[in-house]
C-alpha cells in the first residue's frame, strides 16, 4: 500500500529544503521530500571553479539575512567564513540545515510519474509508491543543460559538463553564450592561459538593467575586468547565433544564422543556460510561457492542475524573474500559506512575522521592479 502525505515536496535542493523548513517550523510533519539523488545534488556537480555570484554576508541582526539563506536564522557565510561559496560548500550547507530541522527526506528517489486522481496525485518513483494532496515542484533547472536548437550540439561540450579546466585539451576554445555562465567560463580559461573568443546573440556585458537577473553580477563584471587586463581584450562577438556544428576529421565547423562560419580544433563550449525540468518530465501538469518557463498562477500554482505549485528558479511572474535563492525563498510562506488557508490549518503567527520581519515573505509581485538611479 502508497504512504500517503498531505505535501509532497519534489527536489531536495534550496528551495524543496527552504519549503521543508518552514514546514517544520509550522509543526506541519505530513510531507516527504523526494530526491532523485542526494541533498543539493545540483550544487555537487557544479564546475569546480563556479562560486556564487550572490555574495554572503551575516546580517541577520539587522533584518537582512544571508541572501543565500533559505532560512532566516542561517547564513552560509557564517559556516564557512566565505562570501562567494563553492557549489559543493553549499551542498553542505544545505544538508546542516536539513538535519538541524530533522527533515524527511528520501534520497536516492527518482520520481517518475505524477498521475492526477479526483483528490490527491500518485507520485510513483523508482522505489515504491507515494501519495499526496500537494505536489511541490522544486526541481530546478541545474539538470537539463538548455541546448539552444543547435543542430549537431552533441559535437560540443556544455558549461556543465566541465568540472575543471584542466580536463579541455587545447589553446584555442570558442565559447557560445554572453551570460554568466559564459563570461565565468571564458575568463577562467583565459585566466588559465588559454586564447578564447566569445559568440553571442546579445551579451549581459552590454545591458544597463540594473536588474541582476538580466544584468552581469558585479563580482562577474570584476573578474571579466581582470581578465582584460591579463593579457588583451577577449573577443566578444555579438549577433551570432549558433545554427549548427558539424566535424570533418579533426576540425569542428560552426555555421551562424548569419551566414557566417568558423573553423576550430576544439569542440565549441556552450555556456547557453539551462531549462526547467519540468519541462521535460512533467511537462503534463503545466502550461508554458514561449520562454519554457511553467505559466503560473499569482499563487505560484499550476494553471492547469490544481494543488500543484512550483518554487525555485523556474518560477516566473510576466517580467519579474526569481531565479536567485535570495528571490525565490520569498515564495516559500506564500505557497503555505495558500495550502494551509484550503485545509484549514492554523498557521504560526510568530513564524509568519519573523519570515516578514526578515524580507522572507512576499505576496505582491508588482513592485519588484530593479531600479537604480546610480
Amino acid at each position: 500500500m502508497s504512504k500517503h502525505y498531505k505535501v509532497a515536496i519534489i527536489g531536495a535542493g534550496a528551495s524543496g529544503i527552504g519549503m521543508g523548513c518552514l514546514l517544520s517550523q509550522f509543526n506541519w510533519n505530513d510531507f516527504i521530500i523526494l530526491e532523485q539523488e542526494t541533498i543539493g545534488n545540483s550544487f555537487l556537480h557544479w564546475p569546480e571553479y563556479t562560486r556564487f555570484i550572490t555574495p554572503s554576508f551575516t546580517t541577520n541582526g539587522f533584518g537582512f539575512p544571508d541572501l543565500n539563506a533559505i532560512v532566516p536564522d542561517t547564513s552560509p557565510a557564517y559556516t564557512f567564513g566565505k562570501e562567494h561559496l563553492s557549489g559543493k560548500e553549499y551542498a553542505t550547507y544545505l544538508k546542516g540545515v536539513a538535519t538541524y530541522y530533522e527533515l524527511p527526506i528520501k534520497e536516492h528517489s527518482q520520481v517518475t510519474l505524477i498521475k492526477s486522481q479526483p483528490t490527491f496525485y500518485v507520485i510513483k518513483t523508482d522505489q515504491t509508491t507515494y501519495t499526496a494532496n500537494y505536489v511541490i515542484m522544486a526541481t530546478g533547472e541545474y539538470g537539463y543543460p538548455h541546448m539552444a536548437d543547435i543542430q549537431g550540439n552533441h559535437l560540443a561540450r556544455h558549461y556543465s559538463d566541465i568540472q575543471n579546466i584542466d580536463q579541455l585539451q587545447g589553446h584555442h576554445f570558442n565559447v557560445i553564450g554572453g551570460n554568466e555562465s559564459a563570461i565565468d567560463l571564458a575568463t577562467n580559461l583565459y585566466l588559465n592561459g588559454k586564447e578564447v573568443n566569445i559568440y553571442t546573440d546579445h551579451t549581459g556585458l552590454d545591458s544597463h538593467v540594473p536588474d541582476p537577473s538580466i544584468n552581469l553580477a558585479p563580482i562577474t563584471k570584476e573578474h571579466w575586468q581582470r581578465a582584460n587586463r591579463y593579457r588583451q581584450n577577449i573577443p566578444v562577438y555579438t549577433n551570432h547565433q549558433l545554427k549548427f556544428i558539424d566535424k570533418t576529421q579533426e576540425t569542428y565547423r560552426l555555421t551562424f544564422t548569419n551566414g557566417e562560419q568558423i573553423t576550430s580544433a576544439t569542440p565549441p563550449l556552450l555556456a547557453t543556460g539551462f531549462e526547467p525540468i519540468i519541462k521535460r518530465q512533467f511537462y503534463h501538469l503545466f502550461d508554458f510561457m514561449p520562454n519554457g518557463k511553467p505559466l503560473l498562477t499569482a499563487q505560484d500554482e499550476s494553471t492547469c492542475a490544481k494543488n500543484i505549485f512550483v518554487i525555485g528558479p523556474s518560477v516566473q511572474h510576466n517580467q519579474v524573474i526569481l531565479c536567485y535563492i535570495y528571490k525565490f525563498r520569498q515564495r516559500f510562506l506564500p505557497i503555505i500559506e495558500t495550502i494551509a488557508q484550503r485545509e484549514k490549518y492554523p498557521l504560526n503567527p510568530k513564524i509568519i512575522s519573523w519570515y516578514q520581519q526578515n524580507a522572507m515573505a512576499m505576496n505582491e509581485l508588482d513592485p519588484c521592479c530593479v531600479n537604480c538611479h546610480c
